[in-house]
């Protein structure tokens, strides 16, 4: 009997996640994927993620994943497809997801000030809007 290569852990930190899929790719796909080859695989799942709110507005949808716990788990189980495959991504490109997550949390807390948010808000934007502007601003577009 073969011994299996890999054992499904219980709780795991997001670099052991990168490590496993690493692993558990080389074991099921037996070649090396692509960083395009991933971004296919994503596009497909980000499809069906999206597939889960088709045809429902955007209150029926949420209704849904309040009301319906199997739907609400079949959509986070969907969102989660698409988390492997772009940690599978990240991994590829050499780099470890927390730092990258930690520096671009860094990066979008100098991007969305809140304070600049606060200010945009009392001038009257609206949440959406006031997050275009400050994209915008940090893209040296414009400045108010």
């Amino acid at each position: 009997m073969e011994k299996e290569p890999l054992r499904q852990p219980a709780n795991i930190s997001l670099s052991e996640a990168q490590r496993i899929q690493r692993m558990w790719e080389g074991v099921i796909l037996g070649e090396t994927t692509t960083p395009a080859d991933r971004l296919t695989r994503w596009w497909d799942e980000a499809q069906e993620l999206l597939e889960t709110a088709e045809g429902k507005s955007q209150e029926e949808f949420n209704q849904m994943t309040a009301e319906n716990p199997e739907f609400a788990k079949e959509v986070g189980m969907e969102a989660v497809d698409n988390i492997i495959i772009l940690l599978s991504l990240i991994d590829h490109l050499g780099f470890s997801v927390e730092n990258l997550f930690t520096e671009k949390i860094g990066i979008n807390f100098k991007k969305y000030s809140i304070k600049r948010m606060n200010e945009l808000v009392e001038m009257g934007f609206t949440r959406k809007e006031a997050m275009a502007v400050l994209k915008k601003e940090w893209n040296g577009l414009f400045n108010f």
